[in-house]
């Protein structure tokens, strides 16, 4: 699959498909502590740059993986964030998203 040749709206689709397959049909568990407590939990990478942004970090990479996971068939990319703190030294943060929208 192309991914990159659906429509905005076809990756969107295959993101909830692929989310709900993999979060609750292959990691089901009957156990609360055990289920996987991020469903639907994506965004475009300009979504993913905007939240964190919003909380203070500075992107300062992004890198598009793909489908970098052939157990899972979703569009992955990689996120660096430097996060300033006042008074001590600077941190970088790396977030490995699931983007749609692209």
């Amino acid at each position: 699959m192309d991914f990159l040749a659906l429509s905005p709206e076809q990756q969107r689709l295959a993101g909830i498909f692929f989310d709900h397959f993999y979060n609750r049909i292959l990691h089901y568990s009957e156990i609360a502590a055990d289920k996987v407590p991020v469903p639907f939990n994506f965004q475009s990478p300009e979504g993913w740059k905007a939240l964190h942004e919003a909380r203070g970090m500075k992107q300062t990479e992004l890198v598009h993986l793909g489908i970098d996971q052939k157990t899972v068939p979703e569009y992955h990319t990689l996120h660096v964030f430097e996060v300033s703190k006042p008074s001590s030294r600077n941190e970088v943060i790396i977030s490995k998203n699931s983007a749609l929208f692209l």
